[in-house]
């Protein structure tokens, strides 16, 4: 898979841990993906596995691309869904989102990029700022060394979601993030950024449909 589509529009669902069996949730959500996959506006769809050297909580993310907002949304409030996510064995962490930024140096080979998906918890005074914020850093990450490209995400109602932005970067490789994100001159551009709780996590593509 060399390039996805523009993803302008996305449902992402982070998948949490299962000790007792690693892989269970990740085979209960694949009936979701099938549910999405025949809906009105679907275009595609991708997994994720965690290969952190520090794994975080959520193991797996499933990104699901579709051409509008409105299909999102009425697949969203669809009862099939609702009774597929009630059979489910943990608590999906999903939700709809618009694409706010795109920049990008070289397109995605996403079989052998490292790609990083970043949560952030803000708090809800801070929602309107966090954006414009987060831009400001840019420049510096978006000229490191194997930086390849970002996406920036922004929930449909951030002030009801877990996680009202997200961020989606691909780099060269895993140590090619952490000296452009870790730097010193990095570190100071996010300085403003201090109120956001964001977790990073390192993942490669396991399948799409």
């Amino acid at each position: 898979v060399s390039t996805q589509s523009t993803g302008s529009i996305a449902i992402i669902t982070f998948i949490p841990k299962n000790d007792s069996d690693p892989k269970a949730n990740i085979k209960a959500w694949s009936s979701i993906a099938n549910y999405f996959s025949k809906r009105e506006g679907w275009v595609n769809t991708f997994f994720y596995e965690t290969i952190d050297p520090e794994p975080k909580d959520f193991p797996y993310v499933c990104y699901t691309i579709f051409t509008t907002r409105e299909t999102v949304e009425e697949s969203l409030k669809q009862t099939e869904l609702k009774e597929l996510v009630s059979a489910l064995p943990f608590k999906p962490h999903t939700n709809g989102y618009k694409l706010l930024h795109h920049q990008e140096v070289t397109p995605s080979d996403e079989e052998s990029d490292a790609i990083f998906f970043v949560t952030f918890q803000v708090p809800k005074d801070k929602i309107g700022v966090t954006f414009e914020d987060w831009k400001k850093a840019l420049p510096i990450v978006g000229k490191a060394k194997g930086f390849k490209n970002t996406k920036f995400y922004g929930a449909f109602k951030p002030e009801e979601a877990e996680f009202p932005f997200v961020n989606k970067a691909a780099w060269q490789s895993f140590q090619h993030w952490k000296d452009g994100v870790f730097s010193p001159e990095s570190v100071e551009a996010h300085k403003p950024q201090a109120y956001i709780q964001r977790k990073a996590s390192y993942y490669k593509l396991i399948r799409n449909i």
